[in-house]
């Protein structure tokens, strides 16, 4: 047989992102980060040899003429398939009882759930957990068209609604963070006009995020007067400040621990709260298992920087 140029992930992956031409949304639907969505295109398009995704600033993303045809073609795969699939022999097998949705910011998962959860799942194979990642600063919003998550781990500001049922388990330390490199000797707490006059990196142009974030930073008398990228994907953002291209707004988890002691929290900014939820419902030993497995491991890790 001869080798194929994709893996079935990269066309699960292409799939998702022709459906939604936003990187972010494909990376919400699958759960995984905007640069894995981003680097995987990058390869598919490598190895097949030509361009799926348009890519046009300011314009969005658009599929190419080919991108197109390979999109019509994978629905026909996607087709046959599922007609391979129904010559199994049917089975009554209960639903599965260890099925459950989290909704879970992404630095949250990146940084402190992903690491555990392969001793999880190997210890209880019954398990299947879906994530459901979102961006720091995006608003959980129950009424959402996802279905309702069972369990839901957050950090979302001091003042403003979360949802019915939520509860804080810790607060976080929120502020403009640059690179000590960037601002040298002056890496302590500086005026709000010393700040304005940093090179900023701001989530992406148009969002809701960053609208939300320049009116608040409006309120405390700061104009990021020279803007220098925008980007949504939170691990990247940091790792353009570590290496001194701009300041961001951050709370203190998005940073990986070795890469604290290279930035330092330049304005202060409201402390973000660490917000549990659980689906009313979702009671029995199994439930019990996943929601003291995602607690504890935040709140028993000993990096993450919750405020006492």
């Amino acid at each position: 047989m001869t080798p194929l140029p994709f893996t079935l992930r990269q066309l699960e992956l292409f799939a998702a992102l022709a459906q939604d031409l936003s990187v972010r949304g494909c990376a919400r639907r699958l759960g995984i980060s905007h640069a894995a969505v981003s680097s995987q295109i990058g390869l598919l398009e490598k190895q097949l040899g030509f361009a799926l995704i348009a890519r046009q600033a300011g314009k969005g993303l658009a599929l190419t003429a080919q991108g197109m045809a390979f999109a019509e073609d994978l629905r026909a795969f996607h087709a046959a398939a599922g007609r391979l699939a129904a010559h199994r022999p049917e089975e009554t097998a209960e639903p599965c009882a260890g099925r459950f949705r989290v909704r879970i910011g992404l630095a949250l998962f990146e940084h402190y759930v992903r690491p555990r959860l392969g001793y999880l799942l190997g210890a209880h194979p019954e398990l299947e957990i879906a994530f459901d990642t979102h961006v720091p600063g995006e608003a959980f919003d129950p009424g959402q068209r996802e279905p309702e998550p069972d369990f839901a781990l957050f950090h979302a500001p001091l003042v403003g609604e979360v949802g019915e049922g939520a509860r804080s388990l810790a607060q976080v330390r929120c502020a403009i963070y640059a690179a000590r490199s960037l601002v040298g000797d002056a890496a302590e707490e500086l005026s709000h006009q010393a700040v304005s006059a940093l090179p900023f990196i701001l989530p992406a142009a148009g969002s809701d995020q960053i609208r939300a974030q320049l009116d608040g930073l409006a309120r405390l008398g700061i104009v990021p007067r020279r803007i220098v990228g925008h980007c949504d994907d939170f691990d990247v953002m940091v790792n353009l400040v570590e290496r001194g291209m701009g300041a961001a707004c951050m709370t203190e988890a998005m940073i990986a621990p070795a890469i604290r002691p290279h930035l330092a929290p330049l304005f202060p900014l409201e402390n973000y709260r660490l917000m549990w939820m659980r689906r009313a419902g979702a009671e029995g030993r199994l439930p019990d298992l996943v929601a003291d497995f995602l607690i504890g491991c935040v709140m028993d890790n000993p990096d993450y920087p919750a405020l006492i």
